[in-house]
């Protein structure tokens, strides 16, 4: 019982760094996203808009699925990295081909709380998220 107690004290570092290296990237994922959503996400979703709630949390979900299923198999932190950088181009490429093509005047429909095109735009980001995830292994 002591040496897996020992063990497990000996790869706490490298866990917690691979952790923490895993959060850094979904927080820059999540950045870059509402970034480049043509509304304010945030704002919106602060002031009741349950649309742009939704389109929010189907971004996180998105972002940390992939990613903890690249925190699960990797061994070094570049691994973390190039799956990250990997992930969050593909969300983000995601959002923009369903919110231009798939969805005419996206913008609007969230801005007006319009929670069937928020659940369209959070069911394909989560669709290509279990996708990557599955890729990852």
């Amino acid at each position: 019982m002591l040496d897996v107690v020992q063990s497990a004290l000996i790869g706490l570092p490298v866990y917690a760094a691979h952790v923490l290296l895993t959060l850094l990237v979904w927080l820059c994922g999540v950045g870059i996203h509402v970034l480049v959503t043509p509304y304010r996400e945030v704002a919106l979703a602060r002031h009741g808009n349950v649309a742009a709630g939704i389109t929010l949390s189907g971004a996180f979900l998105a972002m940390a699925l992939p990613l903890a299923a690249s925190l699960a198999r990797s061994v070094t932190a570049r691994e973390i990295v190039v799956w990250g950088v990997i992930v969050v181009a593909a969300q983000i490429f995601a959002f923009l081909l369903v919110s231009k093509l798939v969805l005419r005047d996206f913008k609007a429909a969230i801005e007006r709380g319009d929670v069937a095109a928020a659940l369209v735009l959070a069911s394909v980001q989560l669709s290509i998220s279990l996708f990557l995830a599955g890729a990852v292994g």
